[in-house]
């Protein structure tokens, strides 16, 4: 399973962002935060014609990363407070209580769910 707590960490001991790439020579592409030191964070070299647009989408993903990796946790954890809501109600339900368990109405319990966001 996924250490999210240290991937946050991670990411809070990183440059600040948003990165940038920027395409600054034949040789490399540079991924940079622009609000900080001019030192690139990353680079990405460059090989014959063929690999060019790889490179340039490394340099891009890595420079989104810095963006969208806190955001993708943020979304995860979410997500796990959600799925640990359905267990709940799922088990209070197993449990025998008497009368409609929303729990088996999936559509009530996704639709109750997605009101709580």
């Amino acid at each position: 399973m996924l250490d999210l707590p240290t991937i946050l960490k991670q990411a809070d001991a990183a440059s600040p962002g948003p990165w940038q790439q920027s395409l600054h020579s034949v040789e490399r592409d540079y991924v940079f935060d622009p609000d900080s030191d001019p030192v690139a964070v990353a680079t990405t070299r460059r090989g014959n014609a063929n690999p060019f647009r790889r490179n340039e989408a490394n340099a891009e993903f890595i420079a989104a990363s810095r963006t969208n990796v806190p955001m993708l946790v943020a979304a995860l954890q979410e997500a796990q407070v959600k799925l640990s809501r359905i267990e709940t109600d799922m088990c209070t339900c197993n449990r025998g209580l008497v009368g409609m368990c929303i729990a088996h109405d999936k559509n009530s319990l996704l639709a109750r769910i997605l009101k709580e966001e």
